[in-house]
């Protein structure tokens, strides 16, 4: 009854039958760049977590070019993952992203 697809349920090692919030995905800007924080199931082998980015919500031109994962914490059920974009928010000011998470 939270909203949150039971694909991403299991994606980020959520309870289904639980109306919980905690543990979704997290943006903002650290440290001049633009960072996307999400956990990743350690069951979830059979899905693919792809951080993706663009310039243009329009065009949905969406691309994990110019994007790194640069921390992996493992939290016991799943890795508690940061991303960047590695351009610094002063040389590209409008840029988004997002978690795609996908069965191969």
């Amino acid at each position: 009854g939270d909203g949150i697809a039971n694909l991403l349920e299991y994606a980020w090692a959520l309870n289904p039958r639980l109306a919980d919030a905690a543990g979704l995905p997290v943006g903002g800007v650290w440290s001049q760049y633009l960072m996307l924080n999400y956990r990743q199931s350690k069951m979830a082998t059979d899905l693919v977590f792809a951080v993706e980015s663009c310039t243009n919500l329009v065009d949905g031109l969406w691309s994990t070019n110019n994007v790194s994962e640069v921390v992996r914490q493992d939290s016991n059920q799943w890795w508690q993952v940061t991303s960047r974009h590695n351009v610094p928010v002063t040389n590209a000011p409008r840029r988004f992203m997002r978690l795609n998470v996908s069965r191969p």
